[in-house]
C-alpha cells in the first residue's frame, strides 16, 4: 500500500463522481479518470489492465481512502 499527498485534496473532480482510478508510477501517482460507481470503476480497471498493465488504484472518495475493487464490500 501507499499513501496520498495532501496534495490530493487539491484536485478537483466533479462532484458526481465516487471513485477516482489512478495508476501507481516508479515515484508518483497520477490521476487516470473518475467512475460514477463501483460497478462502472471495476469494468474500467478491467479494461484498463488488459490495454495499459500496471498497478491501478481506486480512491473512493466516500471513505477517504483506497480500496481493493474485488473486495466483496467494495
Amino acid at each position: 500500500m501507499f499513501s496520498v499527498s495532501a496534495h490530493l485534496s487539491s484536485v478537483e473532480v466533479s462532484m458526481n463522481p465516487k471513485f477516482d482510478i489512478f495508476k501507481k508510477t516508479d515515484n508518483s501517482v497520477v490521476w487516470v479518470e473518475a467512475a460514477e460507481d463501483i460497478v462502472a470503476a471495476k469494468k474500467r480497471l478491467i479494461s484498463l489492465s488488459s490495454t495499459a498493465p500496471g498497478d491501478y488504484k481506486l480512491w473512493d472518495s466516500s471513505r477517504q481512502e483506497f480500496i481493493n475493487p474485488m473486495d466483496d464490500c467494495a
